[in-house]
């Protein structure tokens, strides 16, 4: 009877052993996993020239962005999500040039994987952001000095400059975008982008993912008389947000949308520019 009981402690004793090493164990819970990046950025690349300078951040597809101006210490910080580095160093000294003296790589990884690439400015040099494609062009631009008069201070005649080459030429607008017009016809929305001059080229794309789902419109050879990225909050379950910004070599409006509108929209030229109409108005009458 005696060794009975015995067997019945031990066997008491090794439960609790089991339950204060279970409850133990449940206090340090699993480490979540990293979420993997659904882009990856795989190069950064730098393209120099006598007035200007390129930095050119290279993905395995088309990268989405926002960027910001920071003024102590001066950087550009531009932020790509759902984005990884494809094994890219964290800093760069880009060679001898009048903007940028630093670019790091700076990966965060929470609220999902972000990928931040900085840019050290040297002072306030102009630059614009131009995507292209898998990637994205950071362009500045050497400001010009004003040109001297015909005759210097102690009267001696200015020295000649020599005309650009044909390569730092720009070529010359085949229109300019003035204006953005939205309206709200036969159950859908037209977008009418009223143009000085001709649209001779246009292409469009869209985007599904990610969210929310785009449609593109690239104005090829225009030129815009807004500065920066412009945004046109819309009303209805149609149209989001219209946005649109002048590159050197295009104008590129964004329309934000549901996906169901990416396969229901026309593009149209018109006397005084372009329509894009997405939604029920896409239908032809009869």
């Amino acid at each position: 009877m005696r060794l009975t009981t015995n067997t019945m402690s031990m066997t008491c004793l090794l439960a609790l052993l089991v339950m204060l090493v279970q409850g133990c164990a449940s206090d340090h819970p699993v480490a979540p996993k990293l979420i993997e990046p659904k882009r990856m950025i795989k190069d950064i690349m730098i393209i120099r020239s006598a007035d200007s300078l390129t930095v050119v951040v290279q993905g395995d597809q088309p990268l989405f962005y926002t960027f910001m101006q920071q003024d102590s210490p001066q950087a550009l910080v531009i932020q790509f999500a759902d984005t990884g580095f494809d094994r890219l160093e964290p800093v760069y000294s880009p060679p001898d040039n009048f903007a940028v003296h630093s670019i790091q790589t700076v990966q965060i990884p929470e609220n999902g994987m972000e990928a931040r690439v900085v840019l050290g400015l040297k002072g306030s040099t102009s630059y614009q952001l131009v995507s292209e494609e898998n990637s994205l062009k950071v362009v500045f631009t050497k400001t010009t000095p004003p040109a001297q008069s015909a005759t210097s201070r102690r009267g001696q005649p200015a020295a000649r400059q020599r005309p650009p080459s044909p390569a730092s030429q720009t070529a010359p607008a085949s229109g300019i975008l003035k204006e953005v017009d939205v309206a709200f016809r036969d159950g859908g929305v037209a977008i009418h982008m009223r143009v000085d001059g001709n649209v001779r080229n246009y292409k469009t794309f869209t985007i599904d993912d990610p969210l929310p789902a785009r449609i593109i419109l690239d104005l090829v050879g225009l030129r815009s008389v807004f500065h920066g990225e412009q945004k046109i909050p819309v009303e209805g379950n149609i149209v989001k947000l219209i946005r649109h910004f002048g590159h050197p070599d295009k104008v590129r409006v964004v329309v934000e949308t549901e996906k169901a509108y990416l396969k229901d929209f026309s593009v149209e030229p018109v006397e005084n520019g372009i329509v894009l109409k997405v939604g029920a108005s896409t239908k032809k009458e009869n």
